[in-house]
């Protein structure tokens, strides 16, 4: 199993990366997602992968919209950021110096997923942290014009570990669909149905169970070694 060891810099023990929460605050507040989302095994394994990277400090970002208009960054507090990296972005140093530890691990760097509305994304990021040493920086791009606050403790991005072999993964073609496709289409636009969560629990289209599969990730909190 690949591991992240922190070499911690400057970053606070309360604000160590905690494990991704499977859920999201608005899917109760939008009617298409209320008792929905929140069964819906993709979207809260996306969620959940890996652990959340969050603010050191506070500070407050303003930009025009003109993608090559550098943002102006102030109101720093307890943290380095600032504007070097590209117009429309800023970049902030999260306090941190990632390694992984077998050869091929990447350390993959994420936008914080399925969240509604940000004023910026985290640019995407695989770094050979089984070597490399440098420092760990987060480029964020702004994603409208405006002036917004992040506050010390807001989640900037997830991070995870990602094997090699997934990059080089060869694509077969095939005509036609997997065995159980038909069943499965079978199964869920029948006359009486009604919602059931077969993925969720792990059931083939005709109930057999999968021990294969995965409901959750195993995660494990941070602790500082003494």
């Amino acid at each position: 199993m690949g591991n992240i060891t922190l070499y911690i810099t400057t970053l606070s023990d309360d604000l160590l990366p905690e494990p991704a929460s499977p859920k999201r605050s608005w899917w109760g507040e939008d009617l298409a997602t209320a008792g929905h989302a929140h069964h819906c095994l993709p979207l809260t394994m996306a969620n959940s992968l890996g652990y959340v990277v969050r603010s050191p400090g506070a500070f407050r970002v303003t930009w025009d919209g003109d993608v090559d208009t550098h943002v102006t960054v102030d109101d720093v507090d307890d943290c380095v950021v600032d504007n070097h990296s590209a117009g429309g972005s800023f970049t902030i140093q999260p306090g941190f110096v990632p390694r992984t530890t077998d050869e091929g691990d990447f350390l993959m760097v994420r936008p914080v997923p399925n969240v509604r509305c940000p004023w910026f994304v985290a640019m995407e990021a695989l770094i050979e942290a089984w070597w490399q040493p440098g420092e760990f920086g987060l480029v964020c791009l702004m994603t409208r014009a405006g002036s917004f606050a992040v506050r010390r403790g807001d989640p900037l991005a997830q991070m995870c570990v990602y094997r090699a072999e997934g990059g080089s993964a060869r694509l077969d073609i095939r005509p036609g669909l997997p065995a159980e496709t038909e069943a499965w289409r079978a199964r869920r636009h029948r006359p009486d149905y009604r919602k059931d969560l077969d993925y969720l629990m792990g059931r083939h289209p005709d109930g057999t169970p999968e021990p294969t599969h995965r409901r959750n990730w195993k995660h494990v909190r941070a602790e500082p070694t003494p």
